[in-house]
C-alpha cells in the first residue's frame, strides 16, 4: 500500500509533466484524453514517482 503523501507526490510529479492524474479510493488513476482511456498505476510506480520529488 502507498501512503496519502506518496500518492499526492506522484500526482504532483505527473502534473509537472503535463499528465492528468487523480486519486480514487487509494489508487492513482492516470487519464489520457487523447485516447479516452484511464489506467491505474501500480504501487511501485507511485512510490518511485513520489521519491523523485522527495529527493529534490
Amino acid at each position: 500500500m502507498t501512503t496519502k503523501k506518496q500518492r499526492n507526490l506522484c500526482i504532483e510529479e505527473l502534473a509537472s509533466r503535463g499528465i492528468y492524474a487523480y486519486e480514487n479510493n487509494g489508487l492513482v488513476i492516470v487519464s489520457i484524453d487523447e485516447i479516452d482511456q484511464s489506467f491505474i498505476l501500480h504501487d511501485e510506480e507511485v512510490i518511485a514517482r513520489a521519491q523523485i520529488l522527495e529527493q529534490l
